[in-house]
């Protein structure tokens, strides 16, 4: 591969402008009844204990919570709000997301290895990494790929409890980063490790941003063996799914196999990599 071309000039030191309106609702139908259960839940707690009904205290105090932690911790849940996880179409297409760049120990490969596959994928970059690799970022672009925000630090052992302010930092620092960086402004947002919270839907919603999770993965952050990764992902394929998948630039060499396998097995089976556009998108409470 060529060099990596400098990152394009941009107006680095100008703030990312927010748009000026009331955020649209972005809350799950079930999401009230949720808040009805807590209130009530927690003042009949409240009745108990003064009652010295102390077991029965506890049951109800705490009974809201494994509900509302199965929303903050499972990717798939959409109990708070709504998030992609598949795209409409009528052909053998898929859209292939790349979590955690950008590194040049990894992100040039994966580059080569879809340009040899015709491939299209979303990279959802790390602020903090594009702030150390703006070039890289100029390259994803310049081979025909997209972006998307996947915060400024990845802060996935404590995201899930974020304030509103450190979650719209997260957002928007990683977003100046990519302005830095020459990207256009992206629409599309990962949380880290799919973990969301209180705040998320309505910071996404003051930013015009989807949440977009995944239908199809392979644990391969977890799993050290490319064909029990490859293994999972297809076990799930279908038209429309949305695949994730990591880079890793602490073992390039068993990236590059899974990579190579999973394109190659995307290609026998007749499935193209798209980024679909915007108003495919399922989005679902």
């Amino acid at each position: 591969m060529s060099s990596l071309p400098t990152a394009p000039s941009s107006p680095s030191n100008e703030p990312i402008a927010k748009p000026n309106r009331e955020p649209k609702s972005q809350r799950a139908e079930g999401y009230r009844a949720w808040l009805v259960l807590l209130v009530v839940a927690k003042l009949s707690a409240l009745v108990l204990l003064l009652m010295q009904h102390y077991t029965a205290a506890l049951v109800f105090f705490f009974l809201p919570a494994p509900w509302f932690l199965l929303q903050i911790f499972k990717p798939s849940a959409r109990g708070l709000g709504p998030a992609v996880t598949h795209f409409k179409t009528t052909r053998r297409e898929v859209w292939l997301t790349i979590d955690d760049g950008p590194h040049p120990l990894s992100t040039p490969a994966v580059l080569d290895l879809l340009d040899a596959h015709g491939a299209r994928a979303t990279f959802f970059l790390i602020g903090e990494k594009v702030l150390r690799h703006p070039a890289l970022v100029a390259e994803i672009l310049r081979r025909g790929h997209t972006i998307g925000n996947h915060t400024q630090t990845h802060p996935c052992a404590s995201f899930w409890c974020a304030s509103a302010r450190r979650t719209a930092a997260e957002i928007d620092a990683c977003a100046q980063a990519l302005h830095q960086a020459g990207a256009v402004s992206t629409q599309l947002f990962r949380p880290p490790v799919g973990i969301k919270n209180h705040a998320l839907h309505r910071q996404l919603a003051k930013r015009d941003l989807d949440l977009i999770l995944w239908s199809v993965r392979g644990c391969d952050t977890v799993s050290l063996d490319p064909a029990k990764t490859l293994a999972r992902i297809t076990r799930h394929l279908a038209p429309g799914a949305i695949l994730l998948i990591h880079e890793n630039a602490t073992r390039p060499a068993m990236r590059t196999a899974l990579f190579t396998a999973l394109l190659t097995h995307l290609a026998a089976e007749n499935y193209t990599c798209v980024i679909p556009p915007r108003e495919t998108l399922i989005r679902k409470n």
